[in-house]
């Protein structure tokens, strides 16, 4: 009896595949929409697994956010896992940024301004004059996103079934946030995160849809002065990060010019499955807390010294090359 194979030809498969020159794999490239990612990493490809790392409040959850809402902008369907937020706290922050940036296109922006303030409404009145064209802006531009609260225990299992129902309605990018809100049994959490990274994976590489996973890092150890964490730092196994096919961890650095509230941001890539040029690089940007938003799309690339505690911002002629060809 003739026992069935998965093994293909080499020859057969390289004729097959030619993304070189007819530019199939960049054609089905998303991007990150945010500036320095979409130049070390070129973009989201198909079937990536993406973690992104960072500790509590140090905006990986933002980021997350951020390149669903780029993405859905531009016409490509994203399905977005909120496991960590309460229902409707997507669209409520999202909400919160487009009335933000409203108000500080016209200096209308209280410097007390934020996140909690909105929801709490503390500033109704300022806000009235943008319902309307916030609530058109969202209907608008944000009708390819659909989000997923968890209301009841939520496992791998579960997330086969959810990821299933979507996998054919032309999904371009899956965002989870995040890894350690899923529920497992037993007592060896190590293994039970390697299997749900495994049964991503495994569901991406089928699908062909990529996958953005946000995860925490583990506390670090007094004394430790490292000042962006690195593909190790993840809370739990270090399957983490070999699973992923990229890594991104961030940090929160002190407060710019004295202003309260707006914060350094600091952000490397890890681990890259495609190519090690990044690894080797920090970027660093501003976050502005009034507006949940990166002040500037720009971002100074630099790399750590003093025993990896300190940014050393590089001058643009000095940018690498691959820097600076994507920029163009």
């Amino acid at each position: 009896m003739m026992i069935k194979s998965g093994f293909r030809n080499f020859v057969d498969t390289a004729s097959e595949i030619r993304p070189e020159v007819d530019g199939s794999f960049a054609q089905s490239m998303i991007p990150f929409g945010v500036q320095y990612l979409d130049r070390a990493l070129s973009g989201i490809f198909p079937n990536d697994l993406i973690i992104v790392g960072a500790a509590t409040g140090a905006g990986k959850s933002e980021l997350a956010t951020t390149i669903a809402l780029h993405n859905a902008e531009l016409g490509n369907r994203v399905a977005f896992f909120a496991l960590e937020a309460h229902h409707g706290e997507i669209e409520l922050r999202t909400k919160f940024k487009l009335y933000a940036r409203q108000m500080r296109e016209r200096n209308m922006l209280p410097p007390s301004f934020g996140y909690e303030d909105f929801i709490l409404g503390r500033y109704t009145a300022e806000l009235q004059p943008f319902v309307t064209y916030v609530e058109s802006y969202i209907a608008e531009r944000f009708s390819c996103i659909d989000v997923f609260y968890r209301d009841k225990a939520f496992s791998s299992k579960d997330f086969e079934r959810e990821f299933a129902a979507i996998s054919g309605k032309d999904i371009k990018l899956c965002v989870i946030d995040h890894l350690h809100y899923f529920d497992f049994e037993g007592d060896n959490e190590n293994q039970a995160i390697s299997d749900i990274m495994k049964k991503i994976k495994d569901m991406s590489q089928v699908t062909g849809i990529p996958v953005i996973l946000v995860g925490h890092l583990r506390k670090r150890e007094r004394g430790t002065h490292q000042l962006v964490p690195n593909a190790d730092d993840f809370m739990g196994t270090s399957n983490i990060s070999k699973i992923a096919t990229k890594v991104i961890t961030m940090s929160s650095g002190g407060v710019v010019d004295k202003d309260p509230s707006c914060f350094y941001t600091y952000m490397r890539v890890a681990k890259n499955r495609y190519g090690s040029r990044a690894i080797h690089y920090v970027a660093r940007g501003i976050f502005d807390t009034r507006v949940n938003d990166y002040v500037s799309k720009r971002w100074a690339l630099g790399k750590l010294t003093n025993m990896d505690s300190k940014f050393e911002g590089l001058d643009e002629d000095n940018f690498p090359s691959w820097y600076k060809e994507r920029a163009k």
